[in-house]
């Protein structure tokens, strides 16, 4: 389901509130007038100069390096800034990103995702601050290469311009005096536990592992509710960012073929739980049923199901392997000690991450 204008534009108006938090945007258009229309509506929202990175961009401008006249004129080594030291607070606009090669991605996700930019290279050392969000415009077309994995696991907004016209274009919706307003609200709009839990059960509902997108999720509410002029976030904020995060990549898993999955084995019964704890699950079950059905609500008919009976499979599998291995690993004699937790002994604490 191809998103409307008014869609599109909220979508800019969080990442323009919220660039740095919110990560970037992945934009599936061709180069046109609808596509130079939102940037421009993004970029005006924003309030700063984009850095714009072309798809075959040389080494030493995106990274950086010695500027050989100003070294000579000056008699010592001067550091050039590279296009990623250069796009700290500001947007990272990679045009064609579906082209880029592994050169050009790999450095930009690296700082992306440590907020930092080193160059260690030609005899220099230097660091400097690198909070950015990326904006990738993928000109893909059908039968060619997908934009890199490991780049669109960090753009939890999904901008697909392909079926709009100049004249779907509206006036424009959130003035800059919103997005001012928002950003201050922001610092100290809250997001409650239940929530969290909500989202990130309904994500796995939906087959998405990425914690990236969980917690884009959880963010997008807060910055819903900040345009709203409100500092906690509703059960309808949860609604529309899992409607705006979730729905197109739950819509991107239909699109790959599922592997043949085997017949579910018959699950043992499990111990009654204390009616504390049944309370708590049937609360925080009820909010993600809520959010499920909001995105069931944009979604074709019977896919949600789907996504989740194949998940469901797929999990049975799983479990069936690490039980295996589970077993495995309790026979033998001990072989040393490790720095770090061993596999399958420890599991990540989801809400306290998504917290911090």
């Amino acid at each position: 389901m191809s998103p409307d204008w008014h869609t599109l534009e909220t979508l800019a108006a969080v990442l323009a509130t919220d660039p740095i938090g919110m990560g970037g945007a992945h934009v599936q258009s061709a180069h046109g007038p609808v596509r130079d229309r939102w940037l421009e509506r993004l970029v005006t929202m924003a309030g700063t100069e984009p850095v714009p990175v072309p798809a075959h961009c040389a080494e030493d401008r995106l990274i950086g390096g010695l500027d050989l006249p100003a070294t000579l004129s000056a008699g010592r080594p001067i550091v050039q800034r590279g296009l990623i030291a250069e796009a700290d607070n500001r947007l990272l606009i990679l045009k064609m990103a579906e082209r880029m090669p592994s050169q050009i991605i790999s450095p930009i996700l690296a700082a992306h995702d440590q907020q930092l930019h080193r160059v260690e290279r030609e005899g220099i050392s230097d660091t400097a601050t690198a909070r950015f969000a990326i904006v990738a415009l993928d000109e893909a077309e059908e039968g060619d290469e997908p934009l890199s994995a490991a780049l669109l696991d960090r753009l939890p907004l999904n901008i697909d311009l392909r079926a709009l016209g100049p004249r779907d274009i509206l006036p424009r919706i959130f003035p800059a005096s919103q997005i001012t307003a928002a950003r201050r609200i922001l610092t100290h709009t809250t997001i409650d536990d239940e929530q969290v839990a909500a989202v990130c059960g309904a994500a796995l509902q939906m087959g998405i592992v990425s914690m990236r997108l969980a917690m884009a999720a959880c963010r997008c509410a807060r910055v819903l509710a900040a345009l709203d002029s409100r500092s906690k976030v509703t059960n309808p904020d949860l609604e529309r960012a899992a409607q705006l995060i979730l729905a197109p990549r739950a819509l991107s898993l239909h699109e790959q073929s599922p592997p043949e999955q085997p017949e579910p084995p018959e699950q043992p019964e499990q111990a009654p739980e204390s009616e504390g704890s049944d309370t708590e699950d049937q609360k925080t079950g009820t909010l993600e049923d809520l959010v499920l059905e909001a995105v069931a609500s944009i979604l074709p008919p019977g896919l949600l199901e789907s996504l989740k009976m194949n998940k469901a499979l797929a999990a049975s599998k799983d479990g069936q392997a690490s039980t295996a291995r589970q077993s495995r690993a309790q026979h033998g004699r001990p072989a040393g000690i490790q720095s770090h937790n061993p596999a399958g002994r420890s599991r990540l604490h989801l809400l306290a991450t998504l917290r911090s």
